[in-house]
């Protein structure tokens, strides 16, 4: 596989790309022979097989986002059954009407899996976190266990 020219001028004698990946955030990551390149922008970061000390795939829900979600549907809600404006008297049809598809849109976006690869790395201060589907990170995931051993 050709390696783009900005991670080829990298490439040291007998070092080939294998596989790549494109991530999200607008990240890319070159899997060679003997290292790691991750590419966002013009920052490229290399990372060699031996200095990953662990490795994890993450799933995370964003509860907090689906649970707001719930509670301004509900309010949308009651504010529409409320025909004498007693319960809550400062939301009014339009508002009540708009909170709902609102409340629903950020449910399902709480509701939603964000996956990563965690990796640490000897010598970074923080770990490098590689977004993707969970089909590329578990591809990463066994990429990388193999080139460790």
């Amino acid at each position: 596989m050709d390696a783009p020219n900005s991670i080829a001028k990298y490439l040291v004698a007998d070092e080939i790309i294998e596989k790549d990946f494109r991530l999200n955030g607008g990240k890319s990551l070159y899997a060679s022979n003997k290292r790691l390149f991750i590419k966002k922008g013009n920052m490229v970061r290399d990372i060699d097989y031996q200095h990953i000390s662990s490795i994890q795939i993450i799933q995370k829900r964003k509860w907090i986002i689906a649970v707001f979600g719930i509670i301004l549907f509900i309010i949308g809600c009651v504010a529409l059954a409320d025909t004498t404006d007693s319960i809550i008297p400062f939301i009014n049809d339009y508002i009540a009407w708009a909170l709902l598809p609102f409340g629903l849109i950020l449910v399902v976006a709480g509701w939603m899996k964000k996956q990563f690869v965690n990796l640490t790395v000897v010598g970074f201060t923080v770990s490098e976190k590689l977004e993707s589907n969970l089909s590329n990170l578990e591809d990463i995931f066994k990429l990388i266990r193999e080139k460790r051993r």
